[in-house]
């Protein structure tokens, strides 16, 4: 019935009945909704059997598109403001090559020590960004990935014996 009313209710629409038509494309949908509630509850017959997996099954699917959005949402300023901080400090890092440079030229090894030490440790604070920004990029896709195993569609089996 819910089909029927639908079909009816496109042809309408088609044919230019605009009133007619919106209020049967709201009773179709209506009675497809109470339809798809039925073979979700019952499971009679094979094609409520169908309605109800598929319909499980998108709603798993609606779901996970929910937890990777939002677990991108939630990591996603930090891992802009871990890229801000790494190029931050690779600012910082071409001043400290000049003065290098000019050092070097004056033969001053104490003051080149000095300005290595600090470039060395600049570096390793731009590794340590980019490594946290790898953990928090991995926890991310694990979080997904864990997600889209629950919605993966499962077969039965038999035992063996």
């Amino acid at each position: 019935l819910a089909a029927v009313g639908l079909a009816a209710a496109i042809a309408l629409l088609a044919l230019g009945h605009l009133v007619v038509g919106l209020v049967l494309l709201a009773a179709g949908l209506a009675l497809a909704a109470l339809w798809a509630e039925q073979a979700l509850r019952f499971r009679e017959s094979p094609l409520d059997r169908a309605a109800a997996t598929t319909a499980e099954r998108a709603r798993g699917l609606a779901g996970l598109a929910v937890v990777a959005a939002r677990a991108w949402a939630e990591q996603g300023h930090r891992v802009v403001g871990l890229r801000l901080r790494a190029r931050l400090l690779a600012r910082r890092r071409r001043p400290l090559l000049l003065e290098l440079g000019r050092a070097a030229c004056r033969d001053d090894p104490a003051e080149v020590a000095e300005l290595r030490r600090r470039l060395r440790e600049l570096e390793l604070q731009v590794a340590d960004c980019a490594e946290q920004e790898r953990a928090v990029r991995d926890v991310t896709r694990n979080r997904i990935r864990e997600e889209r195993l629950a919605v993966q569609a499962t077969e039965a089996h038999q035992p063996l014996s």
